[in-house]
């Protein structure tokens, strides 16, 4: 690692999205440090990340227990002592019951890992993170939680009703808009991605029809590499709004849906808190505030989960 080169944590990076989140991270010359709660599955991830000469450490880090996320971020403050990347990747899908047939257990479980874990990991990383010139936290979501589509009975996932996942990255993304309120006036930006359905066997099946390989369809990841990277430079903090962005859904499928906001309609308060100019009578634009395309069921069909 040199001095001047960047550092990321990876959480869950030691399979699926995160894996090779690492991986594009380290081959822009990154210093990743790769967050996995399984020591062994972790080290396996490291050295074949190693064996293509890629700068990648292994950091144990848990994000559902406290002592392991202490653990990790004295670790870190240790060497290499700052961070200027964090993505909030590990998360899980512990079951798929819609509402009426939900259980608690299930509930609370998704909940410790999508939005508990992220909290615990953000706040433990913040004082490292403030050591950076620019730095970027990057919450890893689902198109799944924002709430245009949950309150659009055309969308294309209308009938998908997973109480825990849905839930918890709706909850994600007000956690995101929170942070990055807060974070505004800092040298830390706060954004949200949605990578789209991979074929990465998560919740512990076999990945659904129609999935993207992550390792194939490198264009979903390059974007959000070069988003995190992006991120960290000096001149990056003109905006503080917090934006979820959701990678095309499909190989080719085109351009990146950039700073699509997180709430379901523009409203007169931008995401950086400040008011916007109010909306003339009539007009459906509002300044400072992008616009939704006019069709929801257009934007949802376009892609995948």
């Amino acid at each position: 690692m040199t001095e001047t080169a960047k550092v990321a944590l990876v959480t869950g990076g030691n399979r699926g999205i995160g894996y090779h989140v690492a991986r594009q991270l380290a081959e822009a010359g990154v210093h990743v440090l790769l967050g996995a709660r399984d020591l062994d599955r972790g080290r396996a991830a490291v050295a074949a990340l190693a064996a293509d000469g890629l700068d990648v450490h292994l950091v144990q880090l848990d994000v559902t227990d406290a002592a392991s996320v202490a653990a990790a971020a004295k670790a870190i403050e240790a060497d290499p002592g700052r961070l200027d990347i964090l993505v909030n990747n590990a998360g899980i899908a512990a079951g798929f019951a819609p509402p009426s047939q939900a259980s608690l257990d299930e509930v609370r479980a998704t909940y410790e890992t999508n939005v508990f874990g992220v909290i615990a990991t953000t706040n433990a990383m913040l004082p490292l993170l403030r050591r950076s010139p620019a730095a970027r936290i990057v919450n890893v979501t689902s198109v799944l939680g924002a709430m245009h589509l949950l309150t659009d009975p055309t969308a294309r996932w209308a009938d998908l009703t997973p109480l825990a996942y849905r839930s918890s990255k709706a909850a994600l993304n007000a956690v995101t808009v929170l942070y990055a309120t807060e974070l505004r006036d800092t040298r830390i930006t706060v954004n949200a991605i949605c990578p789209g359905l991979r074929a990465t066997g998560f919740g512990g099946g076999s990945p659904p029809p129609g999935a993207g390989d992550p390792a194939a369809d490198h264009h979903h990841l390059e974007v959000s590499a070069g988003d995190l990277l992006q991120g960290a430079g000096a001149a990056q903090h003109q905006s503080r709004k917090a934006t979820v962005r959701s990678m095309p859904g499909r190989a080719g499928a085109g351009r990146s849906w950039r700073g699509r906001p997180m709430c379901s309609r523009p409203t007169t308060r931008s995401f950086s808190g400040r008011p916007t100019a109010a909306r003339p009578p009539g007009s459906r634009r509002k300044a400072g505030v992008r616009q939704y395309p006019a069709s929801p069921r257009a934007w949802a069909e376009s892609r995948t989960m």
